[in-house]
């Protein structure tokens, strides 16, 4: 069957010159000291991701596909998580993998800059060795996201702490097919993305998930900020509200005196409620369609900086047929900054379909049955998988079809399972 398809104690060396070399260096020797003195930062490491990992493009020695490691991410703090009626309620309103610090960490310094005074004399060194392992992480962080910016297309996005995903791939893979079918959207919809035989995205586009509806169906939310003024047409969490069930979202309609404010909910039903019963904000999830990597207007050597795709919470490398070097170079990248990735072999339909043809030629024309067209189908999934784990070393690589009567099929649902996984890991759930 044809198949297409990362010194001690004792004087310290001079600051060196450069920017990125300093960096650098601050780097090392915050690795030195927080290993004499903890190990890592409060004892913290990362929880286990689990994201594709192809091993014929990694380091030798480095772990196998899809296998579950813990990521140490020294310069970044862990947010803090509560639940909320099931629901996850976070604090992060970034990618962990994203560039620059992130408030945890700026929180770290300052409360390593307070613990000094005060210290005893006998304690001060080590509060001193702290001081220096946090300043350092910081200084690399802040260095980091200047050699890495938010493009300005993502900055509305992002800062307002918007869930992203990313899907890029050559023209003709079926991108902007896949982004409707993750959002459950028809390509016929006012609100789909363009779809058609020649390539559609020229610029990135932004698509958001309808409520209830698609692969997250809204449940991220972020925990009430301490400095929240409730304002009208704001959509809030509420929480321990009598006959309400938690987690429900609500808008701000007008003031009903000192704390208390009436607000719709998503049934219609208008109530009053305390403020202290607004628990957090919805956090948005939105999909952008992505042009592909490797061509003149957009050139791989500065495609992830242009692209901001480290800013991204996960990001989908699409195809219909192979892998660009252009989209091995950008899974290796995604790989140095533990950006989450999926690598998607789409439009599996087509290939099955060509296959049960050739079946029935072999026979005379003569029609498969509903349980010999499975077997083929079977088949022809594993011949692709064969594929790409002997032509690039992916062990993993999603087989799937954004066609509505195959969302169920295939790899679509554990894509989508592993999608939500990684979000979950990229803002701390």
């Amino acid at each position: 069957m044809a198949c297409d398809s990362r010194r001690g104690s004792g004087d310290q060396p001079a600051l060196p010159a450069s920017r990125n070399a300093r960096i650098a260096w601050l780097a090392a020797l915050a690795a030195a000291l927080n290993s004499r003195i903890h190990g890592r930062v409060h004892g913290f490491s990362a929880p286990a991701v689990q994201r594709p990992r192809p091993s014929a493009l990694s380091a030798p020695g480095a772990a196998t596909p899809r296998r579950s490691r813990k990521v140490q991410v020294l310069r970044r703090g862990l947010p803090e998580v509560a639940i909320l009626g099931g629901l996850a309620v976070l604090s992060a309103l970034r990618p962990r993998s994203a560039p620059g610090p992130s408030d945890a960490l700026r929180k770290n310094v300052e409360d390593a800059r307070k613990a000094l005074k005060g210290t005893p004399r006998e304690k001060l060194q080590q509060a001193l060795k702290q001081l220096a392992v946090v300043e350092a992480q910081l200084e690399a962080a802040t260095g980091d996201k200047l050699d890495y910016p938010l493009p300005d297309y993502l900055k509305s996005a992002s800062e307002s702490g918007k869930i992203m995903l990313a899907i890029t791939g050559a023209s003709g893979v079926g991108k902007s097919s896949l982004v409707n079918a993750l959002r459950r959207v028809k390509d016929t919809d006012a609100d789909a993305a363009e779809t058609g035989v020649k390539e559609t995205t020229t610029e990135p586009t932004m698509y958001s998930f309808r409520p209830k509806e698609g692969l997250f169906e809204q449940r991220f939310y972020q925990a009430r900020p301490e400095d929240l003024e409730l304002e009208v047409g704001v959509q809030v969490v509420l929480g321990n509200v009598a006959y309400v069930e938690d987690g429900t979202v609500a808008e701000v309609l007008k003031t009903c005196g000192h704390e208390k404010w009436e607000v719709r909910l998503e049934t219609g039903s208008v109530i009053q409620v305390d403020s202290s019963k607004v628990v957090g904000l919805p956090l948005d999830v939105v999909i952008w369609d992505l042009p592909g990597a490797g061509t003149p207007n957009f050139p791989q050597a500065t495609y992830l900086k242009r692209m901001g795709i480290r800013y991204f919470d996960v990001a989908l490398l699409v195809t219909s047929s192979r892998f660009t070097e252009a989209e091995l170079m950008l899974s290796r990248e995604l790989e140095k900054f533990q950006v989450p990735y999926f690598m998607v072999r789409n439009k599996v339909d087509v290939d099955i379909d060509s296959e049960i043809v050739k079946e029935e030629e072999a026979h005379d024309d003569e029609e498969l049955s509903k349980q010999q067209k499975l077997e083929v189908a079977t088949q022809t999934i594993e011949c692709i998988k064969d594929y790409f784990q002997i032509e690039y070393g992916l062990d993993q690589v999603y087989c799937v079809s954004a066609r509505r009567k195959l969302r169920k099929a295939h790899d679509f649902p554990s894509l989508e399972r592993d999608i939500l996984d990684a979000v979950r890991v990229q803002r701390g759930y």
